[in-house]
């Protein structure tokens, strides 16, 4: 199995948003084909120093369209507040077993956006499935980890870092 990354979604009304995935560890987890995030430091281009607070841009994340669509854009449409948004990638450890080796997890979040996406299937050597959605995700706070050794960071945007 090459790199994967897997989503659960639990939503403050809705519950735990579930996927169509069955593999164990993940099941009930949406596949996450691919996306983006990025958080920026604004700095003086002379100097190097920070000039303010950094940013947290939405992250967005791609995935199939499946059995969740319809949840995820209820939670879009009623602006339901994500207790967690949890991103799991997954790799074979040297005995050829799926482990998770790093975990993103967004709190109080909302899906700020999403976006169809529909491609010729004709396209070659493609990894994107024909039919898609672009989700975008805004946050609280987000925690990174790292899961050998326990290696992890959070940050809380809604607080300054001193």
């Amino acid at each position: 199995m090459s790199h994967s990354a897997y989503l659960t979604v639990t939503g403050q009304r809705q519950g735990k948003i579930r996927g169509p995935v069955t593999l164990p560890g993940r099941k009930d987890s949406i596949r996450v084909y691919s996306g983006s995030h990025e958080i920026v430091s604004p700095r003086d281009a002379a100097t190097g120093l920070p000039t303010g607070n950094r940013m947290h841009k939405p992250m967005t994340l791609v995935k199939e369209i499946d059995c969740s669509s319809p949840l995820l854009m209820n939670a879009l449409v009623t602006n339901e507040n994500l207790n967690e948004v949890l991103l799991q990638f997954w790799q074979q450890d040297r005995a050829g077993r799926d482990v998770p080796y790093y975990t993103i997890r967004l709190l109080n979040a909302t899906i700020s956006g999403i976006r169809l996406v529909l491609t010729p299937e004709t396209l070659p050597d493609s990894i994107l499935p024909a039919e898609r959605e672009e989700l975008t995700f805004t946050y609280r706070k987000i925690d990174w980890t790292w899961q050998q050794g326990g290696l992890s960071a959070t940050d809380d945007w809604t607080y300054p870092v001193v």
